[in-house]
């Protein structure tokens, strides 16, 4: 594990050799000087070793656990089934790894919770893929609130549409892998983008 102090790329290893990894992470990981996909991990190794010969020479595994512990990785992405997030984040974070984790961050509020307090205790970095928030138009929206020119914002609507229906591939539609339907898949994303738009607000009960 790199320090950071180094000029050496940090070292990247997958969970879950999915489409999203694929298209998402692997892809991206690819396009940078600074990082490098060392290991990919999938219950498939056949999907695994897919994915590792698409973009490079890494090393597969099925077993995440041995893989953390061989190749030592800085950063882990978790692109796993939903209900697999919370199990693989832990043990990613407790191996000394900063994690990147699909949405959800987990099947319940209470491992999410766990997960951010295990980073936080690590003193790593626990990021989730909710980019809907980086997209130029919810910055934009997010200035014009924290700016106060809209006024106190009480009631927020918001509205997602898939074009492309629903997801035939992958476990989309295997709700004990993945918890929900659509709420969880493209939901998220809009309350997510709401929230920050709004500076993630307190509860508050009367």
């Amino acid at each position: 594990m790199k320090s950071a102090m180094t000029s050496s790329p940090l070292q990247v290893a997958i969970i879950g050799a999915g489409q999203v990894a694929d298209k998402v992470h692997a892809s991206y990981y690819c396009t940078r000087d600074d990082l490098e996909l060392v290991a990919v991990c999938d219950s498939r190794l056949s999907q695994a070793q897919a994915l590792a010969d698409k973009y490079g020479s890494a090393l597969v595994w099925s077993d995440p656990e041995k893989m953390l512990h061989d190749v030592q990785p800085d950063i882990v992405s978790v692109c796993s089934p939903n209900r697999f997030h919370y199990e693989h984040a832990m043990m990613a974070l407790k191996a000394g790894c900063h994690v990147m984790c699909e949405k959800p961050p987990a099947m319940t509020p209470d491992q999410a919770l766990e997960m951010c307090n295990t980073a936080h205790r690590m003193g790593k970095v626990m990021a989730y893929d909710f980019h809907h928030r980086f997209a130029l138009d919810t910055q934009l929206l997010r200035e014009q609130v924290m700016s106060g020119v809209l006024g106190e914002i009480y009631v927020t609507t918001a509205r997602a549409l898939r074009r492309c229906g629903v997801p035939g591939w992958g476990v989309f539609t295997n709700k004990e892998l993945q918890g929900g339907g659509p709420l969880i898949d493209i939901g998220i994303h809009m309350l997510d983008a709401a929230m920050y738009v709004l500076g993630f607000p307190c509860s508050e009960t009367r």
